[in-house]
């Protein structure tokens, strides 16, 4: 099957963080298909693309790999690689998601040093899944404004997050409790959630969880759950008009100040200044 490319609302109105720009589903056969990173326009942007069947290669920089069947490229331009259709390849089938935003590039940026330019992925993984999704959507025309269009790429690039492993080694799927916690903290997010209230919906002692949450994450329970209400709250600030004490209590914040102490430690400004932008 061969969807074609949708480009996402390339004339922007509303400053969004992280925006879908393009995506399909295609299947290659001719030596002719090649993409160098160098030679699409200066223009950030980062893409998840995925192997169903099949072969293609990468170079990147100095390293050529060979992209099989149930692996993914990860990839930002401008940047020095070029993906392209081997000669002694049958075909190359693949699904792509591309994004763009500061939001969505940091993020990417921080899922690649996790994983590495190839990754493995399961085909029944959800990040697979949600890109299928995505596609099907488009073509069903059910992407029908810039808010949704963020909000799937947010959606999309979470499941990526939680997917893959920090090691950068290819092992891409973290322990059960790992996913277990994530769905945890996404569901009560507007509560005060503790490490202590982690670890039990881990099944480990405070200590315990700690050490393995930030061997598999890289990154503390603390700094994890911070940077979900930060992420909720910059979705918040771009898709309703609540004010921003509301917002703060949504994203399980009690006290205003601490809040807005946060989100600078994240974003760089205050809520307001972010709104404004």
């Amino acid at each position: 099957m061969d969807f074609k490319a949708n480009i996402f609302f390339p004339q922007r109105a509303v400053r969004l963080s992280a925006m879908l720009l393009t995506c399909g589903r295609q299947l290659i056969n001719s030596c002719d298909y090649r993409w160098d990173g160098l030679k699409r326009g200066d223009k950030e942007f980062c893409f998840w693309q995925y192997t169903f069947s099949g072969r293609g290669a990468l170079r990147f920089k100095d390293k050529t790999y060979s992209v099989n069947s149930g692996e993914a490229m990860l990839l930002t331009v401008p940047e020095d690689h070029c993906y392209y259709f081997p000669a002694d390849s049958d075909s190359w089938e693949f699904v792509f998601v591309t994004m763009h935003g500061r939001e969505a590039m940091r993020l990417f940026r921080e899922l690649r040093r996790r994983s590495g330019v190839v990754a493995k992925f399961d085909p029944d993984s959800l990040p697979v899944r949600k890109a299928v999704s995505i596609c099907r959507k488009s073509e069903n025309n059910e992407i029908d404004s810039q808010y949704t269009a963020s909000a799937l790429a947010y959606d999309f690039l979470m499941s990526l997050i939680n997917y893959v492993r920090p090691s950068g080694q290819g092992e891409s799927r973290p322990p059960e409790f790992i996913s277990r916690v994530y769905d945890y903290c996404l569901k009560n997010i507007d509560k005060a959630v503790t490490v202590s209230d982690m670890a039990k919906c881990a099944g480990y002692s405070r200590y315990h969880f700690t050490r393995l949450f930030k061997q598999f994450m890289g990154e503390s329970p603390q700094y994890f759950m911070s940077e979900l209400r930060i992420r909720m709250a910059v979705r918040l600030l771009q898709t309703e008009q609540l004010s921003i004490k509301e917002i703060a209590q949504r994203c399980g914040f009690g006290d205003m100040s601490y809040f807005c102490k946060i989100f600078r430690k994240f974003q760089k400004v205050s809520p307001n200044e972010f709104r404004g932008r």
